[in-house]
């Protein structure tokens, strides 16, 4: 039986205060390590890390060097001794996904306030051995920014029909172009809001999405799983967003999506459950697509049965309109 815990976490500036209220869903197998079923509740896992700055630094000089700079943290400090060392060699995908600094205001981390890191995955054995690795105090050195560790703690989410999922980051979806005549082979980072790209971007999201539970579950969902079923995809800010990463020479290019989810079949609530941890598109491991659940918005509009329809709070269909 699951245990539910009610967690308040205080934080801000120097007396790390919040105000933030976190539920912590903990179950008394959480010990076990996960053995790939990511649809299992018990199976995936968050670890939020709550730091407090060593010094102040402007986020505009050094968000180049922070994605790639806490990947290699997690790579180098937390997994090299244990059985995922050799992640960071493995081929394809890495099934974590890491989240931009959470708490950042006016571009500039200040010193001895208080901000957050999550680390997500559907690997739940993943995420205990970075757990177990960390220690209050240490302090984490991410290119620029250094932070005293204050405290951390796990927790899961578990979506259901009508939750609402989007990325505070960006989403990435890429096609590799090949080479003909005059025109050079090379990868194309698509958009969500370019006229005649959106069908392309959602359709290469979705082949995505289910070749990375596949390849986790040792299933064979088919990649044209009609996914997007009663799912309504729109975008948070108008626009293509562009990070850069320093170390790699490269700019990640993707659009920040909301996904308002209707009535899932279950193939649809194991992929999106999975997809919430490991994250949406490409680059997971630099923190491109990481997930969260927005429980401030609630689906009263849908697609259902190839038509428009508004829901009220109980989810019942109060008016039909065709698309």
């Amino acid at each position: 039986m699951t245990l539910i815990l009610l967690q308040i976490v205080i934080y801000n500036a120097k007396a790390l205060v919040t105000g933030h209220l976190q539920i912590k869903y903990l179950n008394k197998n959480s010990s076990e390590p996960a053995k790939g079923v990511s649809d299992r509740i018990d199976a995936r896992m968050r670890l939020t890390l709550i730091l407090k700055s060593m010094k102040s630094v402007s986020q505009k000089d050094t968000l180049a060097k922070y994605y790639s700079s806490l990947q290699g943290w997690v790579y180098k400090q937390k997994l090299a001794n244990s059985v995922f060392s050799g992640l960071h060699k493995k081929k394809g995908y890495k099934h974590f996904c890491l989240s931009n600094l959470i708490g950042v205001r006016s571009n500039t981390v200040k010193q001895d306030y208080a901000y957050k890191i999550t680390i997500s995955s559907p690997n739940k054995e993943l995420v205990n051995v970075i757990k177990n690795n960390l220690k209050e105090g240490e302090i984490i050195n991410l290119g620029e920014y250094s932070f005293e560790l204050m405290r951390f703690y796990d927790y899961d989410v578990n979506l259901d029909n009508f939750s609402v999922i989007e990325t505070p980051s960006i989403i990435v979806v890429t096609e590799h172009l090949k080479g003909n005549g005059s025109k050079k082979e090379g990868i194309k980072s698509l958009d969500f809001l370019k006229k005649g790209e959106k069908e392309r971007y959602l359709y290469l999201l979705r082949r995505n999405l289910i070749k990375k539970y596949n390849s986790f579950n040792g299933q064979k969902i088919n990649e044209d799983y009609d996914l997007w079923k009663n799912v309504a995809v729109e975008p948070i800010l108008k626009g293509k967003y562009s990070i850069y990463c320093e170390p790699l020479n490269f700019k990640f290019i993707g659009n920040k999506l909301r996904f308002k989810l209707g009535y899932m079949d279950e193939i649809q609530k194991k992929v999106f459950n999975f997809g919430l941890d490991a994250g949406f598109g490409g680059y997971n491991s630099y923190g491109m697509g990481w997930m969260v659940e927005n429980r401030n918005i609630k689906v009263n509009e849908l697609i259902l049965n190839d038509k428009k329809v508004v829901i009220n709070k109980y989810g019942f269909i109060v008016r039909e309109n065709l698309r």
